[in-house]
């Protein structure tokens, strides 16, 4: 009987509902709700392996639903202006483009100012955003390690008009906040890419993890390093 029970409280700590996790995770890194609430400005230093580098802008714009994207790379200021209703803007080196080549050639286009937007909204939006509409996490979330450091993994996808890759969600046993994720195309093939989340930056109640360090899943390549330099909050 004994043994049995130890196997049975065993096993309870090797699990707990990935509900639970993710609210513990929400009220760390975003107690009083702000997320939503604020426009929120980051400027993050980007350093693509071997030697590419990049400076961006971002601004979220929750009170109106814009979006605005300052990016300074290779000596030039590349521009895109998202709102919530009519035409996308872009510009170049401060100036409006028109011409069809140099939009094809700096992706100065609609379709990347949504992709741009997405992009930063939902990195630098974990783990709020992980109870969004279209978001599905497996029921219990497991004991595991994550580059050595023991963790609740949470194994998340998406309704397929929000995305089709398998994500995996990385935990601190203690405090709940965010260590990293890790991301598949094919699970079975195991390609895709993890990120390593290190230091926070804390703006009003806020906690948003200030360096993302990217590998690949296959070899453990380094592909990039995202740093964040720059985090203002204007509440509504």
């Amino acid at each position: 009987m004994v043994t049995v029970f130890m196997l049975m409280v065993n096993g309870y700590t090797q699990e707990m509902p990935s509900a639970e996790v993710i609210q513990r995770a929400m009220a760390f890194h975003d107690p009083t709700l702000r997320w939503y609430e604020s426009d929120i400005t980051l400027i993050v230093e980007t350093k693509i392996a071997p030697d590419s580098e990049r400076t961006s802008w971002i601004e979220l714009q929750h009170r109106t639903g814009n979006f605005q994207l300052k990016m300074l790379k290779d000596s030039e200021l590349l521009e895109w202006y998202l709102p919530s209703t009519g035409p996308v803007e872009v510009k170049r080196n401060f100036l409006t483009v028109r011409d069809s080549t140099q939009l094809a050639q700096n992706q100065l286009t609609p379709e990347r100012a949504n992709w741009w937007r997405d992009y930063y909204s939902f990195l630098y939006g974990l783990p709020m955003n992980l109870k969004d509409e279209g978001t599905k996490w497996s029921e219990m979330a497991q004991l595991s390690q994550f580059l050595g450091r023991e963790v609740w993994a949470v194994r998340v996808t998406y309704s397929p008009e929000v995305g089709d890759d398998t994500w995996y969600f990385y935990f601190d046993t203690n405090t709940f906040a965010l260590r990293g994720y890790r991301f598949y195309h094919d699970e079975e093939a195991n390609d895709g890419e993890y990120i390593l989340l290190e230091d926070m930056e804390i703006k009003g109640n806020l906690r948003i993890p200030k360096k993302r360090t990217w590998y690949t899943n296959q070899g453990d390549k380094l592909l990039g390093v995202d740093l964040l330099v720059g985090l203002k909050i204007e509440e509504m």
